[in-house]
């Protein structure tokens, strides 16, 4: 079986959160644990491409503490 290279912090965002999702639940829930390199490869690409703009937004939303 010949497998695509994994995603990276160089990929269109839409693909990198389509890989996350899609590996989480193949290696989590299907077990296929073969498949943890590309899970691993798209969890770092997923916090380097999408995780600032989501803390962003949370700090946004969140109530001023003082």
């Amino acid at each position: 079986m010949v497998l695509r290279p994994p995603v990276t912090n160089e990929d269109n965002p839409i693909t990198v959160l389509c890989d996350y999702m899609l590996f989480t639940c193949r290696v989590t829930y299907r077990d296929q644990q073969y498949l943890t390199e590309y899970l691993e490869a798209a969890e770092e690409a997923f916090i380097e491409v999408l995780g600032w703009k989501l803390q962003m937004k949370l700090d946004a939303d969140s109530p001023k503490i003082r």
